[in-house]
C-alpha cells in the first residue's frame, strides 16, 4: 500500500510475514531490470523514499528473505507523485501548464522554501462542473477540511496560503481538455508573497 505521497516522497507498506528481512526495489518501469530509483533491505513491513520527482509514475517491488533465501519479486505496486514543487522565495515564480485527461484525479502541492505565505494567481483554464467533475484548492499539504472549489473559466481566481503550503486536486469526468476543445489547458503560477 502507498501512502504519505508528495512530490519528491512516498511511503510503501506491505503485510509482514515471517520473513526476517525484506528487500524493496523502485523503478519508473514496471520491470525489476528497469532503471532504478532506489532500493534497499529492511526488517520492517515498510520503506520511505526520498529525493523522487513530481508528476511521475513509480513502480515498487517488493521480496522477503526466508531463511537465508531470497523469494520472487511481487508483482509492482504504482503510484504517481504529485505535481508541484519547492517554491523558491526569490522573487521567481514556479508555473503549471496542464491539460486534462478524462477520468482522471491530478493533485498538486507546493511549499514555500522558507515557510513564506504563498500565493496562487490562474492565468486560464476551463474546468467543468458536472457529475463528478471538481477542482479544489486548500491551504496546507493535503486535503483538509474544506477546500475552495473553482469551476468554469479559472482566469482570474487566486487564492493565498498564509502557512506556505498550497494543495490541489481537480479530478475529471468524460470532460477534458484532450477530449473536447472547450476544456483549456489550467494555467497558473505560484510565488512567495
Amino acid at each position: 500500500t502507498m501512502g504519505n505521497i508528495t512530490f519528491d516522497s512516498a511511503s510503501a507498506t506491505w503485510v509482514p510475514n515471517s520473513a526476517g528481512e525484506y528487500a524493496y526495489f523502485v523503478s519508473t518501469e514496471n520491470s525489476t531490470t528497469g532503471p532504478e530509483v532506489t532500493s534497499g533491505t529492511t526488517t520492517d513491513a515498510e520503506a520511505y523514499f526520498f529525493g523522487l520527482e513530481p508528476a511521475t509514475t513509480y513502480y515498487v517491488f517488493v521480496r522477503s528473505n526466508c531463511g537465508g533465501e531470497w523469494g520472487a519479486w511481487s508483482l509492482a505496486t504504482s503510484f504517481e507523485t504529485f505535481g508541484g514543487g519547492l517554491v523558491a522565495c526569490d522573487g521567481g515564480v514556479v508555473t503549471e501548464n496542464y491539460c486534462s485527461q478524462q477520468f482522471d484525479t491530478k493533485e498538486w502541492v507546493y511549499v514555500s522554501a522558507d515557510g513564506s505565505p504563498l500565493k496562487i494567481e490562474f492565468l486560464g483554464g476551463f474546468v467543468g462542473t458536472a457529475s463528478t467533475e471538481s477542482f479544489e484548492v486548500w491551504e496546507g499539504t493535503g486535503p483538509v477540511g474544506t477546500g475552495t472549489e473553482i469551476g468554469g473559466d479559472l482566469a482570474g481566481n487566486s487564492f493565498d496560503a498564509l502557512s506556505g503550503a498550497i494543495y490541489i486536486r481537480l479530478i475529471t469526468d468524460a470532460g477534458a481538455c484532450e477530449a473536447q476543445p472547450w476544456y483549456l489547458p489550467l494555467e497558473w503560477r505560484v510565488g512567495c508573497k
